[in-house]
């Protein structure tokens, strides 16, 4: 791209909420570059990719890229359910909570039935 840069390009993204959580694989012909991959992965860019480039590979990054993205949105829509039975849970059977966080529960004997009868077996 004349005039910029692939990094120019993904840290715009990043500024812009819409766009900050789009993932990025960058296609260079620069080759092994450390500070290109550092500063490539502090914007967090999913992939950087040097050229030559097999056809297949932009495919199945691309692929699994989506797929990771599908699983991540799946586990979140559970949170959020589960978040949501648990509030109703709670707010139609209330148990109390102690300070500490812990629930109160009626008090149990620590060993044994109630009434003293052991079980000889």
């Amino acid at each position: 791209m004349p005039g910029v840069s692939g990094l120019d390009v993904v840290h715009c993204m990043r500024r812009v909420e819409q766009t900050q959580h789009i993932p990025v694989i960058l296609l260079t012909g620069f080759g092994p570059d450390a500070e290109l991959t550092s500063t490539a992965l502090r914007l967090g860019v999913a992939d950087l990719v040097m050229k030559p480039v097999a056809p297949w590979a932009p495919r199945t990054k691309v692929r699994d890229l989506y797929d990771t993205h599908a699983r991540s949105h799946a586990l979140e829509r559970e949170v959020r359910d589960l978040r949501a039975r648990l509030t109703d849970h709670q707010d139609k059977g209330r148990v109390p909570t102690r300070h500490d966080g812990s629930k109160n529960r009626a008090a149990q004997p620590a060993h044994g039935p109630a009434n003293g009868a052991h079980d000889r077996t």
